[in-house]
């Protein structure tokens, strides 16, 4: 049973314990909060990387297909046999 003195209340073990508890998750949510927060910041890092670097090689793709139809003539390409055929008409 919790204790009165001139107006103050103590809170019985069960109470404080309850409170305790409910602050120590708290505190635990909220960390792991954060560290979700550093891990998406973190990973919109990579994703603008990948996605410049994706740029990047989609820019040197379009070059070098000019290059080649510079060269041979608007056709395709087989990678597998390096064979490029030319475009009929």
């Amino acid at each position: 049973m919790a204790e009165n003195q001139d107006n103050v209340t103590k809170l019985t073990e069960e109470e404080l314990s309850f409170f305790t508890n409910l602050t120590a998750d708290y505190n635990s949510i909220r960390n792991q909060l954060g560290s979700i927060a550093l891990e998406i910041r973190r990973l919109e890092g990579v994703q603008t990387s990948l996605m410049s670097t994706n740029d990047q090689l989609l820019t040197r793709e379009k070059e070098f297909l000019v290059e080649l139809q510079n060269k041979y003539g608007v056709g395709s390409v087989d990678l597998a046999t390096g064979i490029y055929t030319p475009k009929e008409g």
